[in-house]
């Protein structure tokens, strides 16, 4: 029963909306409810979504699914109470609040507070920010969480930094199980490597990445040598989201557009403009939004010649 529910029975939203609830049923069934009722999003369904923010198995996907909204409540309730010990609620909350100005702006007030650690904000948040198109977000920002910088003298000195500290007998000392766990945080949403991880960007496992320019060179500028398949697409939809991602699939109605952390399907009829832009979706700024000690471990990893267990958090 719980599965007709779900895949297809035409049971009614409000069957649907008491499995999503049931913190009894199978998770997997749960889950699929609440895709059901989140597919078309529907304003009467705003307080149910909102009330599942902090449900262990549903947080993540509740907290997605409020983009949807533009209720100034749900930037209330995701900027309120950080998900400390849950990184997927974590991604869901930022990949949510900088979908609309009126988010975006409640995510700075609440870094400001320290609601919001700082740090958790990366480079590709940011530069969504700065995608909305409003000049006094992007203000609130540099003073808030700092400067997006990607002048080629920037990316120099940066490389040179990194060359510096990254030396043989550094990346020796260093552990590849913290970098494994640091890979799988930040990059294997989107590379592959050792047959694990996702595949909306380059394979790494038959890469250059014993060599360290290599590696340094394509993390600190990646849109320098760009595939078209991998350049960042900026939609506004008519609802007023703004989603940036790359596009792995598309048909005569609709497209995916994938993100760091998500995977959308969209209406084109939802699309009001899309600007294919000549950047990568890996954002810049990403190893010294790591800090040196998970850099040292992260190279470590990619520049090994065998898979490792991920270090405990």
């Amino acid at each position: 029963n719980d599965l007709s529910v779900v895949f297809g029975s035409g049971r009614a939203i409000e069957d649907l909306i008491a499995m999503a609830e049931n913190k009894e049923a199978d998770p997997y069934v749960r889950k699929n409810a609440l895709a059901s009722l989140t597919r078309t999003p529907k304003k009467e369904l705003f307080l149910v979504i909102r009330g599942l923010i902090f449900d262990k198995d549903l947080g993540a996907a509740a907290r997605s699914a409020l983009a949807a909204y533009d209720e100034p409540s749900a930037a209330v309730a995701l900027t309120n109470t950080w998900p400390d010990r849950f990184p997927d609620m974590q991604a869901a909350t930022l990949g949510t609040l900088v979908t609309r100005p009126s988010y975006a702006n409640a995510l700075l007030d609440a870094i400001e507070k320290g609601t919001i650690p700082r740090a958790a904000v990366t480079p590709y948040h940011a530069r969504q920010i700065i995608a909305l198109g409003n000049d006094e977000l992007t203000k609130k920002l540099s003073a808030v969480w700092g400067e997006v910088r990607d002048s080629p003298e920037a990316k120099k000195a940066e490389l040179e930094k990194w060359r510096s500290l990254l030396t043989p007998e550094v990346i020796a000392k260093s552990d590849p199980a913290k970098g494994r766990a640091t890979f799988n945080a930040v990059c294997a949403a989107c590379h592959k490597l050792y047959g694990e991880g996702g595949s909306i960007a380059p394979e790494l496992t038959g890469s250059d990445r014993h060599n360290l320019n290599y590696l340094l060179e394509n993390i600190v500028d990646p849109s320098a040598l760009l595939p078209a398949d991998y350049r960042l697409t900026v939609f506004t939809l008519k609802d007023g989201r703004v989603l940036s991602g790359v596009v792995p699939e598309r048909t005569d109605r609709s497209l995916v557009i994938q993100t760091p952390t998500e995977r959308l399907s969209v209406e084109l009829s939802q699309i009001e403009k899309q600007e294919q832009l000549p950047m990568s979706l890996m954002p810049e700024g990403l190893l010294a939004a790591l800090g040196e000690e998970q850099v040292k471990h992260l190279f470590a990893y990619l520049m090994g010649t065998r898979q490792v267990e991920p270090a405990a958090p």
